[in-house]
Parts: structure tokens; C-alpha cells; sequence
């Protein structure tokens, strides 16, 4: 009897870890050594000044979306912003998931045409939206980058 409540603690403890964020110098390494195509799009965001940097990685039909902003304040609320566009999109049968743990935040939505992703990490976010036939390659670039 003692093993179950062990277990189910380990397995909470294992879920609440901190995650470590990407660097620029990381996602670009990564997002290029798994085929994509990467640019620097800092000057080109409206409103760059709550961004360090901000990077766009592509291939074919699936765009990442990398920013890493001045600060965690300023990447939740454009994890907020963003949560809230996607949300917009909802339709009946639609499948969301939201994560909010220790440093980390995710929302996927899948609202039967479009599959979206806003994942936080400290003060870095990526996003992509893409047609829902693209969802395996939008999940193995995340695992790409660990978001």
C-alpha cells in the first residue's frame, strides 16, 4: 500500500521539474540540424523592445516563432496574448490542453483544421500554428528544442 503513494509522488515531483530554456545559439543549431530553415526577425516585430531576439525557423508549411523577451513578466503576457488569440479560434469538438508548472507554460489547441502551440519557458516563448495534418512535425519540433 505504501508503493502507490510513492509513486504517485514521484511521478508529481518528476512533473513540476524546472525546464531549462533555449538560447538563440541552441534553437538555431537544433531547428537547422532537423532541416529548417532559420532567420533573425528581431528588427521586424512590432514592438522588438520587449524582445532580446526573436527567431523564425521554417520548413515547408510548419513556422516556429522563437522570442526570448526582456523578462518573464514580459514572455507570460505574450504567452497570455498569444493563448488568447488561438482561443478565438475554438469550435465544437475542439481538443486544448493547458500546462502551468514551476518555469514552464504550454496551450496546444486542436480545433479540427488548425493545430496550435504557445509554449513558455522563463523568459523565452515559441509558438506555431499549422494545418492539423502537420501536427506530428509540430510536436517533433518542439521536442527538437525541448518546449
Amino acid at each position: 500500500m505504501l508503493i502507490i503513494p510513492v509513486c504517485v509522488l514521484a511521478l508529481t515531483l518528476c512533473s513540476c521539474s524546472k525546464k531549462t530554456p533555449a538560447t538563440t545559439d541552441s534553437f538555431q543549431t537544433k531547428m537547422k540540424e532537423a532541416g529548417y530553415t532559420v532567420i533573425d526577425a528581431t528588427d521586424q516585430i512590432a514592438g522588438a523592445k520587449d524582445f532580446k531576439s526573436v527567431y523564425l525557423a521554417y520548413k515547408g508549411d510548419v513556422q516556429f516563432e522563437f522570442y526570448v523577451c526582456t523578462s518573464n513578466d514580459v514572455a507570460m503576457e505574450r504567452f497570455t496574448a498569444v493563448q488568447q488569440i488561438f482561443e478565438k479560434t475554438r469550435t465544437s469538438g475542439n481538443t486544448e490542453t493547458t500546462e502551468n508548472v514551476s518555469n514552464h507554460s504550454k496551450y496546444t489547441l486542436d480545433n479540427g483544421t488548425k493545430y496550435m502551440v504557445i509554449s513558455r519557458i522563463d523568459n523565452t516563448c515559441v509558438y506555431v500554428a499549422a494545418d492539423k495534418g502537420l501536427t506530428s512535425k509540430v510536436k517533433d519540433g518542439l521536442a527538437v528544442i525541448g518546449y
